[in-house]
């Protein structure tokens, strides 16, 4: 059993630090009606979210469009 639906879309960001708000927030666009969220594969390791949460919540900002990141 695979994926079937058409409507997701998976990014990722290979380096977060320096955090790039250019890139992310060029992906970001291309996609105005996306809802945004945040995974990662090692549930241990959580502090990556805790690091890049307020960089993607000012990335959004610059975006524009009153989206959020869950």
């Amino acid at each position: 059993m695979g994926l079937v639906s058409k409507s997701v879309l998976l990014m990722y960001v290979v380096q977060i630090s320096p955090f790039p708000m250019d890139l992310v927030k060029a992906e970001v666009q291309k996609y105005p009606n996306a809802k945004l969220m945040w995974v990662q594969e090692e549930p241990k390791n959580m502090g990556a979210w805790s690091y890049t949460r307020p960089r993607f919540e000012a990335t959004l900002k610059k975006e524009g469009s009153g989206r959020t990141i869950k």
